[in-house]
């Protein structure tokens, strides 16, 4: 595993995370392109200019959410925050800067709102599959140390795994849950179910992955009081957005709202 696929010129290079996040960003954006769904609620240009907010707001959720969960990044300056490939960014953030942002952009464009979340939630896991790989080469969301006969061994000093011990390998875990959810909405939506299903179901699914995969892993950020600490903060947020999953599926079969602007 390396963290530097291709040095260019000093700090600048090309990482193995941001290469694999643009991966699944171009697989995620193929297979809604030509989804024969898409057409029938949003034109390309602006799907195009969908993708567009939804990486910069996943770019800046996530580098956030990665900034408040480390002390130590949180006393460095505005230049080293901006500095993506050391550190990294947080998923869970990426997935609350995308909840914020694409809402108020389909409002603002007349977009109806749930059938284009529906779309999204079929393929979003794509990208979290691709980020897990970086995550992998690149060493970052490593496990605990552990004796198990499937433990990983780092090797690369400029990555953020601890080097030389057997690890859990929870980026591995996540990508195997996160293939078994992309296969289970295919197969939900395949049920043609009501509007919203899709979206509260992915909310629910990839949420409890990355609470359950939690428990293994080894960078975990704690709260430190006495109710909530058992906890790490990334659990009580996945907590806070399966939830929410629940919530809108709940709506669903009880409402059955459409948040669609007239």
């Amino acid at each position: 595993m390396k963290s530097v696929l291709i040095p260019l010129c000093g700090s600048f290079a090309i990482h193995s995370f941001g290469f694999a996040i643009l991966c699944g960003l171009g697989v995620f954006a193929w297979c809604i392109y030509r989804d024969k769904r898409t057409k029938n609620y949003i034109s390309s240009a602006a799907l195009s200019d969908m993708i567009l907010v939804g990486v910069v707001a996943a770019l800046i959720g996530g580098r956030v959410l990665a900034i408040l969960g480390d002390p130590e990044a949180r006393s460095e300056s505005v230049w080293e925050w901006l500095q993506l490939w050391d550190g990294g960014i947080s998923s869970l953030g990426c997935i609350i800067g995308v909840l914020v942002a694409l809402p108020c952009y389909f409002y603002y464009r007349a977009i109806p709102m749930v059938p284009v979340l529906d779309l999204i939630a079929v393929y979003a896991p794509i990208i979290h599959i691709f980020v897990r790989i970086g995550c992998f080469l690149a060493g970052c969301c490593f496990g605990a140390p552990t004796q198990a006969a499937w433990g990983i061994i780092y090797h690369d000093q400029d990555g953020l795994a601890p080097c030389g011990i057997p690890l859990h390998p929870t980026q591995l875990y996540s990508m195997i849950a996160l293939c078994i959810i992309f296969a289970l909405m295919l197969w939900i939506r395949k049920a043609n179910p009501r509007p919203g299903v899709l979206t509260g179901g992915y909310l629910f699914l990839i949420n409890a992955e990355r609470f359950a995969v939690d428990f293994f892993r080894g960078d975990r950020e704690f709260i430190m009081h006495p109710y909530v600490h058992m906890l790490s903060l990334h659990q009580w947020l996945s907590l806070g957005l399966m939830f929410c999953g629940i919530l809108v599926l709940v709506t669903v079969y009880t409402k059955r709202v459409m948040f669609k602007r007239s």
